[in-house]
């Protein structure tokens, strides 16, 4: 294996070992060689920035999502976030439970990379589909450093059932002045097929017994990280995000950022006939 070395600043040395027994893999070390001129300047430089502003921005880095999995739930959470205006980048691969719900609005597509600024300043939010083939442990690595490359960045959930060393985390999250808070997909309750997922009855007013549950089940997972970034306590939090179900409000952000995206797709393919 070829050995690069990385990092010189001590406290950023914790980074490739986060996942427990695990040191981040030649592939994952290589990648991140060739996109980052100097990584350990970004961080570092991104650290200097923070400290100079008042970052505002919360990346929520989530892990492959299965079909029947209850986490499906954090993939509303972007929409929670957008809504109370805080400007929010979610990521996670593209796998088919993903696609079954986002493409009941809009042609989903890993390859279109669109201005992350522009939307987060259009829409509060950017949800960043990758490629599901990618495996987990280069998921984590790849996007926690790109998250923790940006200076306006204030908080990173990062959704896993890795184990993670929370010490060695900890000492990263108060070096680089970044809220990283870690939420396990360990215990994982089975719900209905995303395919199968009736979306007027999740989003609108309107539910039977079954979407009340599933509602209720969605919104108590996320008010886990809502109470993280407001003022909120947990039972608070939950009512919170259960109105916006009922309410039309996730619905709402939801038709609003497939419409920006549909006219971004439109666009991108005018340019390029005419070029």
């Amino acid at each position: 294996m070829v050995q690069i070395k990385m990092f010189y600043t001590q406290q950023l040395e914790v980074i490739p070992y986060l996942l427990k027994g695990r040191k981040w893999s030649e592939k994952v070390q290589k990648k991140l060689y060739h996109e980052y001129l100097n990584l350990e300047a970004t961080l570092l430089r991104a650290k200097v920035l923070r400290s100079l502003a008042e970052p505002k921005l919360t990346y929520v880095v989530q892990s492959h999502i299965y079909s029947q999995s209850s986490d499906l739930a954090y993939m509303f959470i972007p929409f929670v976030f957008a809504n109370i205006n805080r400007k929010t980048i979610y990521t996670t691969p593209a796998t088919e439970a993903v696609l079954n719900i986002l493409n009941k609005y809009y042609q989903t597509d890993i390859n279109l990379k669109l201005s992350i600024d522009t939307a987060l300043n259009a829409l509060n939010m950017y949800l960043d589909l990758s490629d599901p083939r990618v495996d987990g442990e280069e998921f984590f690595y790849i996007n926690l450093v790109k998250a923790l490359c940006r200076n306006d960045i204030s908080t990173i959930f990062l959704i896993t059932g890795d184990q993670i060393d929370q010490e060695k985390l900890k000492s990263l999250s108060e070096f680089l002045k970044v809220d990283i808070f870690v939420v396990s997909t360990q215990d994982q309750q089975k719900i209905i097929d995303s395919q199968l997922i009736n979306m007027r009855k999740l989003l609108f007013k309107n539910k039977d017994e079954e979407y009340i549950k599933l509602c209720a089940l969605f919104s108590n997972k996320n008010a886990k990280l809502l109470t993280q970034v407001e003022t909120l306590n947990s039972i608070q939090a939950k009512s919170f995000i259960e109105d916006m179900f009922y309410a039309e409000h996730i619905y709402e952000k939801l038709s609003v950022y497939a419409e920006y995206i549909q006219t971004q797709i439109q666009y991108n393919k005018s340019r390029q006939k005419i070029s």
